[in-house]
């Protein structure tokens, strides 16, 4: 793949096109969103968040004043909203749409960077919005905003992809931490973040021969204690308020105590599956005609881009499973699918596009007149002309055709 300044030098000002995309993506994000600043009440959890960063600004402790079982980054993010937006619902509606918009943008930067291609970033960046209202993506539910955050981790490890030995340490640190706040804002997102772990060790691995190996370990100690530590600061200032009990119960305990049993789980499992694939239906319709357009199933071959197809489909098989482990199986959770379907969309539309283009060109070339023997023009008996009976020649090479062709062109006709 190549480097940024290198797409840079392809596609002259590059930067000030971002730029309008991203603006035209928050219009855009904005827009489908609209609706939802007409209505103060969305989901029951939203609500709950909402009393809780409330309840905090006014003094009292999340898990003291007002309980519930998520980890403290969600009511974080509330109450920064309401401090900076003021104390109304419409203030963690606008969150909700920033929240989006950055993901947006980070999946516009992924895909750009992934298949070298502006237009692969807008088709993934528009798609996530508009597919995410399928999904109960209206209320400000804590998919919405830990997709952001592990989006975002994802864009700074993927500094690697022309080589670890290219991967800052701020990137690694930066990576570790937006990937442990999403493990902050909902715990459910640690099988993703496993998975990009595991990439980032395997791409690590990869580069045993051209980066020094105390350089690799010294880079995964960071990523891991940058992973750990909003979990740690989190902790720590429970600790030091005394209440540290309070903490362990609404982080730990209580999500083990209250699960349902796994042999009541086959029914719900089964129909929120269902609803999942009629809400994603335009999605796999697009992806099914985009697959017959480019001649190829996605992951086939060789090339950069299949190999990142082969990851984003082994996502989409890790989203699946996160989803599932609240066992509520409410569409919501099944947000976190999206952002690898959208790169999958994006992809394989490229592909199309290229399959065309090449159809195309094939099809110019056959539809050209050749010079034949004897200097008679003649044409492919495939291209449009031959099916028109178009078998005159040009006056031209009439005349510059010697007798004997053309007697044998008067035989012809």
């Amino acid at each position: 793949m190549g480097s940024d300044s290198e797409l840079n030098r392809r596609e002259p000002g590059s930067r000030a096109v971002n730029a309008l995309a991203a603006l035209a993506l928050f219009g855009w994000r904005g827009l489908l969103r609209l609706p939802t600043f007409l209505r103060a009440v969305i989901d029951w959890d939203e609500s709950v968040y909402l009393v809780i960063a409330d309840r905090w600004m006014r003094g009292g402790l999340p898990y003291v004043a007002a309980w519930e079982r998520k980890p403290i980054g969600i009511f974080l993010l509330f109450r920064l909203a309401l401090t900076l937006f003021g104390r109304s619902v419409t203030s963690i509606r606008l969150l909700a749409v920033i929240a989006v918009w950055v993901a947006a943008l980070a999946l516009f930067l992924i895909a750009q960077r992934l298949f070298q291609s502006r237009r692969a970033g807008l088709i993934a960046a528009i798609a996530y919005p508009a597919f995410s209202l399928t999904l109960g993506g209206t209320a400000a539910n804590t998919e919405i905003f830990f997709v952001t955050a592990m989006l975002l981790g994802v864009g700074c490890l993927l500094r690697g992809a022309d080589g670890p030995e290219r991967v800052t340490w701020a990137a690694v640190c930066g990576a570790g931490l937006l990937l442990g706040a999403a493990i902050q804002i909902k715990y459910v997102v640690l099988p993703e973040v496993l998975f990009f772990s595991a990439i980032m060790l395997v791409n690590e691995r990869r580069a045993i021969p051209r980066v020094p190996g105390s350089r690799q370990a010294a880079r995964l100690a960071l990523f891991c204690v940058a992973l750990a530590l909003p979990t740690l600061l989190a902790a720590a200032y429970f600790v030091s308020l005394g209440h540290a009990t309070e903490f362990v119960d609404a982080n730990l305990l209580a999500n083990l105590r209250d699960q349902p049993a796994l042999r009541n789980l086959a029914q719900p499992l089964l129909e929120s599956m269902l609803r999942w694939l009629f809400a994603t239906a335009p999605v796999w319709a697009a992806l099914g005609s985009l697959w017959l357009l480019s001649g190829r199933m996605p992951g086939m071959g060789g090339t950069p881009a299949a190999l990142a197809e082969r990851v984003l489909l082994a996502w989409v098989a890790v989203a699946i499973v996160e989803s599932w482990l609240t066992r509520r199986f409410s569409m919501h959770c099944y947000l976190v699918t999206l952002p690898p379907i959208c790169l999958l969309l994006a992809s394989i539309a490229r592909s199309a596009r290229h399959g065309h283009d090449r159809i195309g060109r094939g099809y110019r070339r056959a539809a050209r007149p050749r010079c034949g023997k004897n200097g008679v023009l003649s044409v492919d008996p495939g291209s449009p002309q031959a099916r028109a009976g178009a078998r005159r020649p040009t006056e031209r090479a009439h005349r510059a055709t010697p007798r004997r062709g053309r007697r044998d062109l008067r035989r012809e006709r």
